[in-house]
């Protein structure tokens, strides 16, 4: 493997961005990260790393593709005319949101991440907010955030909706270690409205809400959320 010690400016190596504004980025959002994903100014999406699941947003490949590439004519016609705003890359799928609050899922689908009803991995970008069985559809979004194996979102009414992996229940559904391959709403019935979250890279979520008071929700291991 190759490790960098130190800390490096992306786009000076990388001529692919070097004379580009970068306004977001992530790092695969895991213990073993495998993937980055970036978002330039023009609303450009580039991604390098791992992609054996497709999670950087053209067919899947067991090497390492150190390459900085965009992918935006890739997400294309599913996001044609749309600038994107934001992106999150989970352990192997990534998100990326749009202007008027669409959200896109590609990759890994192993536990049902992307959301769509299926276990079935894909490099081809996933618009919820336009699936008729989703319950997205027709809202608009203004948080997205891959996990583990894991997606949460949240939209313009500050409702949750998470979909994937539920191991230690940070999918906050209430049905742990039980996949959930669709969107799922879980504030709906509690008075708890997000004014900021983030999922974290082993199983766990935390959350401030409008009135100051503090979420947390999923693994407890080392009571590293406060809760036993």
């Amino acid at each position: 493997s190759t490790r960098s010690v130190g800390r490096q400016g992306i786009n000076d190596w990388s001529p692919e961005i070097e004379n580009k504004k970068i306004i977001d980025g992530c790092i695969s959002n895991t213990y073993d990260s495998r993937h980055l994903i970036v978002l330039d100014e023009d609303g450009n999406v580039w991604t390098c790393g791992r992609n054996e699941n497709g999670q950087l947003g053209y067919s899947a490949n067991n090497t390492n593709n150190p390459n900085l590439r965009c992918i935006s004519d890739m997400l294309l016609p599913i996001t044609k005319g749309k600038k994107i705003i934001s992106v999150s890359a989970g352990d192997r799928h990534s998100a990326a949101l749009d202007e008027d609050g669409k959200v896109y899922l590609w990759g890994r689908n192993d536990s049902g991440e992307l959301g769509n009803g299926t276990t079935n991995s894909t490099h081809n970008a996933i618009c919820l907010t336009d699936y008729n069985n989703s319950e997205l559809y027709g809202k608009k979004i203004e948080k997205v955030e891959a996990g583990y194996n894991m997606t949460l979102v949240v939209d313009s009414e500050g409702r949750i909706y998470t979909c994937g992996d539920d191991y230690c229940g940070q999918l906050g559904q209430g049905n742990i270690k039980a996949d959930s391959l669709e969107m799922k709403c879980i504030n709906r019935l509690i008075d708890f409205i997000p004014k900021d979250i983030s999922v974290g890279p082993n199983y766990d979520v935390i959350a401030i809400d409008t009135k100051g008071e503090m979420w947390a929700w999923g693994d407890c291991q080392y009571n590293k959320n406060g809760l036993t």
